[in-house]
């Protein structure tokens, strides 16, 4: 897969979620970096062969019960890959703040926002060792909308986890005021 780097994931994170787990993949850097690093592109349309594809759900995306059954089990850590000021409560509607226990990974610092090229391997590694993930804890990603959390989705694989995505995020958690926020700031 590949193209716009948010839309690119999140699409990586549906596929895998319908049972093409280890059989998808994301073009780091999209075309323009395959170009670049000269690689062969052609204009030539293959044909398209019938195939024969039967979903098997994954369990990588959750929803808003999951989230709330799950606020303080060990088994995941909470992570918002909104940027700082979205985590912090500085900025957001309709309530700013982050979900209780989450921990900031903003997916902006998962890769360079001109080339769409994913960091090294070791630094994103050393940015999930950062968030103290219990052994054998999956990450619990979320964003705003579900979608740019593909991104550390995409970046939690490569530091070798087994990560979680909830799917209605903050729109969803923020939208439900008898859910719990919490805010870093002191508007």
């Amino acid at each position: 897969i590949y193209g716009n780097i948010i839309p690119v994931c999140r699409v990586f994170v549906n596929l895998e979620h319908y049972g093409l787990k280890g059989r998808v993949s994301v073009l780091d850097g999209g075309l323009d970096e395959w170009i670049a690093s000269g690689y062969e592109v052609s204009e030539e349309v293959p044909a398209a062969k019938k195939g024969n594809f039967t979903a098997s759900l994954y369990n990588n995306l959750v929803d808003g019960s999951f989230m709330t059954a799950n606020l303080t089990n060990r088994s995941y850590t909470i992570i918002d890959a909104r940027p700082k000021p979205q985590y912090d409560g500085t900025v957001g509607t309709p309530r700013a703040g982050h979900i209780p226990g989450a921990k900031n990974l903003p997916q902006p610092d998962m890769y360079n926002p001109k080339t769409f090229v994913f960091s090294d391997a070791e630094k994103i590694t050393e940015a999930f060792k950062k968030m103290k993930i219990p052994q054998g804890s999956r990450p619990l990603l979320y964003c705003h909308t579900g979608n740019s959390a593909g991104i550390d989705y995409v970046a939690a694989i490569i530091a070798g986890y087994d990560p979680i995505i909830y799917d209605g995020s903050m729109e969803e958690w923020a939208s439900r005021f008898d859910l719990p926020i919490e805010s870093t700031s002191h508007p």
